[in-house]
């Protein structure tokens, strides 16, 4: 599971929403919700995200 943006998505757009994400999921109370909803909560930079979306 991840948050996608267009392709095109201006570069200061994406770090924001990975700035937000990557707050939220530093909240304790968000990681025991996705926790238990079965997820295991990683905050990812857009990059690596990216790699790992094509190699899956």
């Amino acid at each position: 599971m991840g948050m996608l943006t267009p392709a095109k998505a201006p570069a200061e757009a994406v770090e924001r929403l990975q700035k937000s994400a990557a707050a939220a999921l530093a909240q304790s109370a968000v990681r025991e919700r996705l926790q238990a909803l079965g997820t295991d909560p990683v905050a990812m930079p857009a990059g690596p995200f990216a790699q790992r979306m094509k190699n899956e």
